[in-house]
Order: C-alpha cells, then sequence, then structure tokens
C-alpha cells in the first residue's frame, strides 16, 4: 500500500534527468501529517509507508530541525533493467477454479 505514498512524492518531485535522487517538494520539509492529511489515513500508516520506501532503497529521507523530512525520490530513469530469465516454461502453479 505504500505505493501511495510513492505516487505522492513521484507527482510533487523536482525533475532532473541527470539526477539519481530527485528532491520531493523543492526540497522543503514534508510531514508525514500533511502526507496523511492529502492520502487520507493516519499520520501511523504514513510514518510506516515512509520507512517501508526508505527501507525498500526507493526514497531516502533525512530529518530536519523544524519538523518533518527532507525527501529525495529514486530516479527510476537510472536504474538498470533486470535480466530477462532464462526459463523457456513457467513453472505449474496451482489454481482454484471459483463459479
Amino acid at each position: 500500500m505504500a505505493v501511495w505514498l510513492f505516487l505522492l512524492y513521484w507527482q510533487n518531485h523536482s525533475p532532473d534527468a541527470n539526477s539519481e535522487w530527485l528532491a520531493v517538494g523543492n526540497g522543503n520539509p514534508i510531514r508525514d501529517s500533511d502526507a496523511a492529511r492529502v492520502l487520507k489515513i493516519s499520520v501511523q500508516t504514513a510514518t510506516r509507508w515512509r520507512r517501508r520506501l526508505r527501507d525498500a532503497g526507493l526514497i531516502q529521507s533525512e530529518a530536519q530541525q523544524g519538523g518533518g523530512f527532507q525527501i529525495w525520490l529514486l530516479n527510476l530513469n537510472h536504474v538498470p533493467a533486470a535480466e530477462p530469465s532464462n526459463r523457456e516454461v513457467w513453472p505449474e502453479m496451482q489454481t482454484e477454479l471459483v463459479q
């Protein structure tokens, strides 16, 4: 579900095609409470999602003295594409037919 917070950050990032990390909100501090208000979620959920994105390596965050966090978003244009799998046949998957 943290994808909603990621998309909020993405909509508000500063474009810089040459940078690996993109500043969110022009580098101004962003409070979890502000993100929670926009997404209509609890502050605890916004905090948990921010930490999940940070732990996944999709954002970097730095606490600011006046409150909030300076957020940088991973520029996905700089991420190398994954190598395709060499498997020719997908493994058998269990399915269940519901009527």
